[in-house]
């Protein structure tokens, strides 16, 4: 009663088929809670100094040195239509890298990982003015 016969294997109940959840790093930026794949964030860096760069946009803060690597520091409240604020002394930032590049973003928290079943893009209810701007 329920045995295997001899010299075959048991067979084991299928398991349900679901995606991996998708992870996300989270970080907030004037009020907003964003996120970015955490296959994407490399780490989170505090700058003491990062070197202005003359003619540059105005979301480009400058670049910093990184261990060794120069890399630009980026604010992108401008582009998500928040209003623009000279980093301080002291600068936070989320360190992205898409192959082959990375950037430093300058985020006002880290607040952790999160997984995620799916990605929808916001409502435009949720979106605000930068509905446009951010990809789905």
């Amino acid at each position: 009663m329920g045995q295997t016969p001899a010299g075959a294997s048991p067979v084991l109940p299928a398991l349900p088929e679901t995606p991996p959840a998708l992870r996300a790093c989270l970080f907030g930026l004037g009020g907003l809670r964003l996120a970015v794949d955490v296959r994407n964030a490399r780490e989170v860096a505090v700058f003491d100094e990062i070197t202005p760069v003359p003619r540059s946009p105005q979301s480009l803060v400058g670049v910093a040195n990184l261990r060794g690597t120069v890399i630009p520091v980026v604010d992108i409240r401008d582009l998500l239509d928040l209003p623009v604020q000279r980093p301080g002394r002291s600068v936070r930032t989320l360190v992205l890298r898409d192959d082959p590049l990375q950037a430093a973003v300058v985020v006002d928290a880290v607040l952790g990982l999160e997984p995620f079943d799916e990605i929808r893009p916001p409502e435009p209810s949720e979106a605000g003015p930068a509905a446009g701007r951010i990809a789905p």
